[in-house]
């Protein structure tokens, strides 16, 4: 009995063997890459957007920190709808050349409404990013009056941005500014929506001991937290600012003062040794 089922078995057994080996050869189903989710120093919902080099030619990464499964959606001069992104990488195809924003939106478990935003400049022949920063987007959002482009935003400067709900400004609300070396500062925006934002001097020192301090960058976060119509709203805006050029004057006066002093104390200096 056992010689006579013996071929079914065995070619049970084949048949079993190559449908689990076909299923482990066969390529697994296609899912998007997760946002790169690192090590931060704010516990915001945070979107940051960098532009990369290779065979991307100058397309945009973009990374999420703080957001539940967000969905990204891109917004160019040139595209006045959002595009929603599949993944976290835009080719310079999809992105043109010029000033691009992004935003990420999500939802924590106290259905609290999220929202994170940035923008990046792509070299090109751009055009004006005023329409860009026009466009009306649904939800409560941070967007700045002007966007930088080749001095970027440095301590001691001042720059405006607006508070608006489905592209209305929103009066009366606080907006916190919060940097990478923890400094913390709060405005209350005016009847425009605006707030005037004055960017501390708060490098590390150590963070300009390089030879190109003036190059060195830290992080930002600016968050407005909102009650709207019984929902809670998150949103935030962040991006890079940079040494004050002060900085380098100061460090360039320091120095000359001492080859100065150096020079007036030569003489006493050789007097001295003179007489000894």
């Amino acid at each position: 009995m056992f010689l006579r089922w013996q071929p079914i078995g065995l070619g049970l057994g084949l048949g079993c063997f190559w449908l689990v080996a076909g299923a482990l050869a066969a390529p697994a189903p296609h899912t998007h890459a997760a946002p790169t989710e690192r090590p931060t120093w704010t516990r915001y919902p945070l979107l940051q957007a960098q532009a990369t080099r290779g065979e991307s030619a100058g397309g945009v990464r973009i990374d999420a920190a703080n957001l539940p499964t967000p969905t990204l959606v891109m917004h160019t001069v040139a595209r006045t709808d959002g595009q929603t992104l599949s993944g976290w990488r835009a080719s310079r195809e999809q992105t043109g050349s010029g000033h691009v924003w992004f935003s990420a939106s999500g939802a924590r478990d106290d259905h609290t409404v999220l929202r994170a935003s940035t923008h990046v400049y792509l070299p090109g022949k751009p055009l004006s990013p005023s329409a860009l920063l026009a466009q009306r987007r649904d939800g409560l959002e941070i967007v700045p009056q002007r966007l930088p482009e080749h001095g970027g935003v440095r301590e001691t400067s001042q720059w405006r941005f607006q508070v608006r709900f489905n592209g209305q400004p929103r009066p009366n609300v606080g907006v916190e500014l919060l940097t990478e070396p923890g400094t913390r500062r709060v405005w209350v925006s005016d009847a425009r929506g605006e707030v005037e934002v004055t960017f501390p001097r708060d490098f590390p020192e150590a963070a300009l001991a390089g030879p190109n301090s003036m190059n060195a960058s830290q992080g930002f976060v600016l968050a407005v937290n909102q009650a709207i119509d019984g929902r809670n709203y998150l949103s935030t805006y962040a991006h890079r600012y940079y040494p004050d050029r002060m900085r380098e004057r100061s460090l360039a006066a320091g120095v000359g003062a001492l080859g100065f002093g150096m020079v007036l104390a030569a003489p006493l200096i050789r007097r001295k040794r003179e007489r000894a």
